[in-house]
């Protein structure tokens, strides 16, 4: 894994972390629960994942987890941030910019993988 790969992977394990505390938090607060597991796509994935190595790995990456999932992200955001209810509506607003950041860093890299 280049070094610039490893980097947005290591980023991308402590934002999320960090987004997904507070996503758990502001879950319970609204009486919801959260999967506790990857959903079959994304289960699939990291199976994929795991068994690549070198640059086949890094291009995976990149792609999937690191541009197609991002852009996912910043849709739902996106529609987060006209929600009605304010917590939510807040929560998408803080959380959008940075993925937006990891959109970009990904396609960047993305474009330097082709």
């Amino acid at each position: 894994m280049t070094g610039e790969i490893k980097q947005f992977g290591q980023k991308m394990v402590e934002d999320h972390g960090k987004t997904l505390k507070e996503l758990q938090a502001l879950a319970k607060k609204k009486g919801e629960t959260l999967p506790s597991s990857p959903d079959e796509a994304h289960q699939a994935q990291a199976t994929a994942l795991s068994r690549a190595s070198g640059k086949q790995f890094d291009l995976m990456y990149v792609k999937a987890s690191g541009v197609a999932d991002h852009k996912v992200a910043q849709q739902l955001f996106e529609d987060g941030t006209k929600s009605k209810d304010a917590d939510i509506k807040a929560f998408a607003k803080k959380v959008l910019p940075d993925i937006q950041h990891h959109l970009q860093m990904a396609e960047n890299m993305s474009k330097k993988q082709d």
